[in-house]
C-alpha cells in the first residue's frame, strides 16, 4: 500500500514591506485559497485592511506560480471589470465566476 496526502485548502497572508510572518509581524489581507483542479486555485474570503498594491498581487502571483498553479478562478459581482486579462467563464444570479491565467 502507498499513501498520498494531498493539501487542498490554504491561507495567503500578505505583509508590508519589511514585515514577515516569521516575525509575527501583523498582516495586510488573509485570502483563503482552495485547490480546485491540478493547476486551479479559487481565491475568496478577502480579508484586507487596506486595498492590495500591485506589488502585492504580483507576489502572490510568483508564488502561486511557484506552487505549480496556471489559473485563479475568483467569485465577483456581475459588471465588475474583470482584471488581468481574465474572463468571465459563468455567472449565476448577481455573481460572475472569473478565470485568469497566471
Amino acid at each position: 500500500m502507498s499513501v498520498h496526502i494531498e493539501w487542498t485548502q490554504g491561507v495567503a497572508r500578505t505583509f508590508d514591506n519589511g514585515r514577515r510572518f516569521e516575525d509575527a509581524d501583523p498582516f495586510v489581507s488573509v485570502i483563503k485559497l482552495d485547490k480546485i483542479g491540478p493547476d486551479t486555485v479559487l481565491l475568496s474570503a478577502d480579508l484586507t485592511q487596506r486595498k492590495l498594491t500591485r506589488g502585492d498581487i504580483a507576489e502572490l502571483k510568483q508564488e502561486l506560480i511557484a506552487a505549480g498553479f496556471a489559473l485563479v478562478h475568483c467569485w465577483r459581482k456581475v459588471g465588475r471589470r474583470v482584471p488581468y486579462g481574465g474572463r468571465v467563464i459563468r455567472t449565476k444570479g448577481q455573481l460572475a465566476l472569473w478565470e485568469i491565467e497566471l
